[in-house]
């Protein structure tokens, strides 16, 4: 999972790229043999195949270090909160000011509380980007744009913009009208 908003992902790699686009974080992958480092999973890994082909698997973590055939990966530090084992000090660190440190960034649309700006932003564009409410009385309506939403409250005050020339029948969208 992402130690900044613990988003979960299937595979590391898909954590990195996560990090990479939604928290800003550049040159996250470092090559563990030489001072080559790469914004995103696939470029470290077609480096290192080509540069060093020896290296068959790697303890991806945001700066990532070989593992050899007989090593282990370590199998790291424990939370004293809630025991999630961090790989690094580092990880470590994060979780707990993530997870367990203040909460003082609040969300502006509900009630939700974060440790800082880029979870609070990742929470909003992932819970409420895209809602857009009816205000009508009665109406439950939700839409993911503000266009739908205006073309929507078109149909509560009677404004019927798409008029057929060949009857009496009135339309808000054009769609209804050419179905007509």
């Amino acid at each position: 999972s992402c130690d900044l908003c613990q988003m979960t992902f299937t595979r590391t790699s898909l954590v990195m790229d996560h990090k990479f686009r939604i928290h800003g974080n550049r040159k996250l992958f470092s090559c563990p043999e030489c001072v080559y480092r790469a914004d995103l999973y696939r470029h470290l890994m077609k480096h290192i195949k080509r540069k060093h082909p020896s290296i068959k698997k790697f303890n991806l973590d945001v700066n990532t270090s070989p593992l050899r055939e007989d090593e282990t990966p370590n199998p790291g530090l424990k939370c004293p909160e809630c025991k999630k084992t961090a790989k690094s000090r580092s990880g470590l660190f994060n979780h707990k000011r993530m997870l367990h440190g203040a909460k003082d960034v609040k969300c502006t649309d509900c009630e939700a509380a974060f440790s800082n700006e880029p979870q609070r932003k990742f929470h909003s564009e992932r819970t409420h980007r895209g809602k857009f409410n009816c205000s009508f009385t009665g109406c439950s309506k939700t839409f993911r744009d503000r266009w739908n939403l205006e073309t929507h409250m078109k149909s509560h005050i009677g404004k019927k913009d798409c008029i057929c020339s060949l009857c009496d029948y009135s339309c808000v969208q054009l769609s209804s009208l050419k179905a007509h």
